[in-house]
């Protein structure tokens, strides 16, 4: 007698519809972890932008950016930024220096000299960028260096 599914392709497609369901389910139980997770930063960001417009100098949070330029300590109006002494921009430089540095011990490696120093540069990136309000809107600058 033939048959129109061979052996094993029935058990396959059960397990393959029960693994699409149990990837559903997980998807949509993760998509209410992450709603949540929106819905509390939505809330820290609230916060904290309220206590920013609330607070005076110091306040280390501000979305008005004239702001955090007329408050006495050196935050920025951007994060990671500082604000440069006698005018209304920040400045924030970041990157990376990625850097290899050996030492040959006695007894090491058989290829490698003993008492040997080596060094070896890999990629790295710097990079400056500067925000300044204007009355046209906020005058930005990225500039960023690579090996």
């Amino acid at each position: 007698m033939a048959t129109l599914w061979p052996n094993g392709s029935i058990t396959l497609l059960v397990e393959s519809v029960v693994a699409l369901a149990i990837f559903a389910g997980l998807a949509s139980v993760l998509a209410a972890q992450l709603q949540t997770n929106q819905q509390l930063l939505d809330q820290r960001i609230d916060k904290l932008a309220a206590n920013g417009q609330n607070g005076g100098p110091g306040t280390n949070f501000s979305i008005d950016q004239k702001a955090a330029a007329g408050s006495s300590d050196m935050t920025g109006s951007f994060p990671g930024s500082i604000l440069l002494p006698g005018s209304d921009t920040s400045l924030k430089v970041y990157g990376e220096i990625d850097e290899v540095l050996g030492y040959g011990f006695a007894g090491g490696n058989p290829g490698s000299r003993n008492g040997s120093f080596s060094q070896s540069p890999r990629p790295s990136k710097v990079g400056f960028e500067t925000r300044t309000p204007t009355s046209l809107g906020e005058a930005r600058t990225v500039i960023e260096f690579d090996r």
